[in-house]
C-alpha cells in the first residue's frame, strides 16, 4: 500500500529529478521505451504517458490544464494546416493566443496586476488570488506552440517544426 502512495501526487513532496523515485521511474521508462525500438507510435505513446505522469508527480492538479492547453493547440494547429481562408486562419490563431496567453497571464501576472491597481481589498479579486501556484513549465508549454503556429501561418503546411 505504501508503494501506491509513493506513486500518487503529494503536494508537500513533489517528484524531484535528483530523487531515487525519479531514477527508478526513468529507468522503467527507458527499458519500456527501448523494448519498442521499431514501433514509433508505441514509443510516442509511451513518452506521452510517462511525460504526463512525471508532470502529474511534479504539479498535481495542473495536469488537467496541461492537457486542456494541448487539446486546444492540437486542434487549432490541425485546422490551421487545412484552412485556406486567411480570415478563418486568423480567427483560429486568435482563439489559441487568447486562451493560452489568458492562462499565462492568470498564473504569472495576477498578483502583479492586483497589487499594482490596489485591488487586494476587493472580495472578487481576493477570491481568485488566494493561492495561485504557478504550474511547472507553464511559459514553455504555452509559448512553444506559438512558434509552431507562426510556421504554419508562414506556409509550412506540413506542420513540421523542430521546436514542437
Amino acid at each position: 500500500m505504501e508503494a501506491i502512495e509513493l506513486l500518487k501526487y503529494n503536494q508537500g513532496n513533489p517528484l524531484l529529478f535528483n530523487s531515487v523515485l525519479f531514477f527508478f521511474l526513468f529507468t522503467v521508462l527507458y527499458i519500456v521505451f527501448t523494448a519498442f525500438a521499431k514501433n514509433i507510435k508505441a514509443r510516442n505513446a509511451i513518452l506521452l504517458i510517462f511525460s504526463l505522469y512525471f508532470y502529474y508527480k511534479i504539479s498535481g492538479e495542473y495536469i488537467g490544464l496541461l492537457i486542456a492547453v494541448g487539446f486546444i493547440d492540437f486542434f487549432v494547429g490541425k485546422y490551421l494546416i487545412k484552412e485556406t481562408s486567411l480570415t478563418k486562419r486568423r480567427i483560429l490563431l486568435a482563439i489559441s493566443v487568447l486562451a493560452n496567453v489568458g492562462i499565462l497571464i492568470y498564473f504569472k501576472y495576477t498578483f502583479f496586476i492586483v497589487n499594482q491597481f490596489g485591488l487586494q481589498s476587493s472580495q472578487f479579486f481576493s477570491y481568485f488570488t488566494r493561492e495561485i501556484l504557478t504550474p511547472v513549465g507553464i511559459s514553455y508549454y504555452i509559448l512553444n506552440p506559438r512558434v509552431y503556429f507562426i510556421n504554419i501561418q508562414g506556409g509550412d503546411r506540413g506542420g513540421r517544426n523542430k521546436h514542437c
